[in-house]
This record gives structure tokens, sequence and C-alpha cells, in this order.
């Protein structure tokens, strides 16, 4: 994801905080799975109707996620499941970039 002036950046970060926080702390990787996928279940009636997310049991949120360590920039390149998360996150908060709410 590009760095952008309209906010959905730091949306997209505080979903990823949002996520970490709920995982941080987990020491084995089941009780982790676990836990991410309660985060994400949290979101699934915010999730858009008919937007092409089939329900999976496991999926990646993000591809690839970069910090550079000179500027502490974030850099995150979304899955389509991902997208569809970082929206129904919006959606919760009442905004939805593709209706074009705020």
């Amino acid at each position: 994801m590009s760095r952008s002036t309209d906010g959905s950046s730091t949306l997209a970060c505080r979903l990823m905080a949002e996520r970490l926080e709920h995982t941080l702390d987990i020491g084995n990787e089941a009780a982790h799975q676990q836990a991410a996928q309660a985060f994400l279940d949290d979101l699934r009636p915010c999730l858009h109707p008919g937007g092409g997310l089939a329900p999976r049991a496991t999926f990646s949120v993000c591809s690839k996620i970069e910090i550079n360590p000179e500027t502490n920039a974030v850099s995150v390149a979304f899955t389509p499941q991902g997208w569809a998360f970082l929206r129904a996150e919006l959606r919760r908060r009442g905004l939805d970039p593709v209706m074009g709410t705020s």
C-alpha cells in the first residue's frame, strides 16, 4: 500500500496494529492462529456482501510488509482478503471508500 494523504495508510496501520495487539504475547502457534482468526471473525459482519470474498479457513492478510529502517515508514501490500478486511474495518468505523461515505 502506498503512502497517501487521505488517511487510508493510517487506518491500514491501525488495523495491523490492532491485529498485532490481539496476538503479540501469545506463545504457541495454535493459540496465535486462533486469536488472529477471532480478530478477523469480529470483522466478518462488516464485510461487504457480494464482495467476492469466499470464506476460507486460513489466508494471509498481507503479501508484504516493509519498514524503512531510516524513516520507520511502513508499507503494506494486502492480499485480496486483506483488502476486504481493511474495507470491513473502515465500514465498522462508518467509512467506506467504495461507497464514498465518510
